[in-house]
């Protein structure tokens, strides 16, 4: 019978101890939420290095891409790098991402998986004449091709859209080539080469 309260008494003066341990230990900080969208610095995204500056539109590639005259002039187009559109588009893609990833199809998924490595962001503006705007822009990779996203008008009721986007590097100088096109399968591409280089 004393075996027993002796045991008794010592299992119960280490649950004391340890009870007294446990609360001088430092507690370790909650884990911080995983981001939604993550900025990604990659030597291997070479439109992410190149995409920055002005281009305007190639008429003869782009005929030849879309067989035949287009329609309607493309017109110019530049990126630029820029905190503030920077701020703003991450912010926007982490809560359509919150919203998209609630919807749950398969494409909401997809974007949910590319947002978290965009490779470029900034604002890109397209100078055509009355039909002119600015956009803050998203550079991803989706489906297995570049994606530009681009969220423009007003701060409270923005507007979305989203262009497929290639590129060619001119090995030895800046004839490079910039194609920008619709998201859709039948989409036309627009070639564009850099502003005033002939």
């Amino acid at each position: 019978m004393k075996l027993r309260l002796i045991s008794a008494l010592v299992v119960l003066g280490l649950a004391c101890v340890v009870s007294l341990l446990a609360q001088d230990a430092p507690t370790e900080p909650a884990p911080e939420p995983e981001k939604k969208v993550v900025l990604v610095e990659s030597a291997e995204n070479l439109l992410s290095r190149e995409i920055w500056g002005k281009w305007e539109t190639n008429r003869n590639f782009t005929k030849f891409v879309q067989d035949g005259s287009p329609k309607e002039d493309f017109g110019k187009v530049e990126f630029t790098r820029d905190e503030a559109a920077t701020t703003r588009m991450v912010a926007a893609l982490e809560k359509l991402v919150t919203k998209l990833a609630e919807r749950g199809t398969p494409n909401d998924l997809e974007l949910a998986r590319a947002a978290k490595a965009v490779y470029a962001t900034g604002k890109m503006r397209l100078d055509r004449g009355r039909d002119s705007f600015d956009a803050d822009f998203a550079l991803i990779t989706m489906f297995g091709e570049q994606l530009l996203i681009l969220r423009s008008g007003k701060e409270d009721k923005p507007s979305w859209e989203t262009n497929r986007v290639s590129f060619v590097r001119h090995a030895e100088g800046d004839h490079d080539l910039l194609f920008i096109g619709t998201d859709t399968k039948e989409g036309k591409f627009t070639a564009l080469n850099r502003d005033g280089v002939k």
